[in-house]
């Protein structure tokens, strides 16, 4: 079914990039898609990549990034992946707080390449819903509070003088 979006537009820019010569206006149909649905009862989070073929997120690969700080985000929620929820999946709240994180982290680590402001939304059990700043201030206090804590063990870590 994105096909029948994406096509028409691949068929465009490939159509111009012969006209002009080069290869600039290609950009402009490629993308990436991520998809929330409730099929069978279940929620699903499914990624479309730029020739539209699906990815399902599941326990194993519970986590999905897309855009500009995509290559900077994987890695970190990796290590957040490894380091809270190694052997689980992260409850509704701990998907917020790795999201409030990992967004905070990229946009501080690529200056004027992305920025606020940023929206979060759910899906659970069907009900999608748009979260309010106010939402997830808490786990902006939390991810603080976690650097805090790192701070601290990388104090532990000097040797003794």
């Amino acid at each position: 079914m994105l096909w029948n979006f994406a096509g028409p537009e691949y068929q465009r820019a490939g159509l111009v990039t012969q006209a002009v010569g080069n290869r600039g206006p290609l950009v402009n149909a490629i993308h990436h898609t991520v998809i929330a649905i409730r099929n069978g009862g279940e929620d699903r989070l499914i990624q479309f990549s730029e020739t539209c073929s699906p990815e399902e997120a599941t326990e194993d690969l519970p986590y999905v990034s897309i855009g500009s700080g995509q290559q900077s985000a994987d890695p970190f929620l990796a290590f957040l992946r490894r380091t809270f929820w190694e052997r689980t999946t992260p409850t509704l709240e701990g998907a917020i707080f790795a999201t409030v994180w990992t967004l905070d982290e990229i946009i501080q680590s690529s200056p004027g390449k992305l920025g606020y402001p940023i929206t979060i939304a759910t899906l659970q059990n069907g009900n999608a819903r748009v979260l309010d700043e106010d939402d997830w201030t808490d786990h902006k206090t939390a991810v603080k509070a976690a650097c805090d804590k790192l701070r601290e063990f990388q104090a532990e870590l000097r040797p003794p003088e």
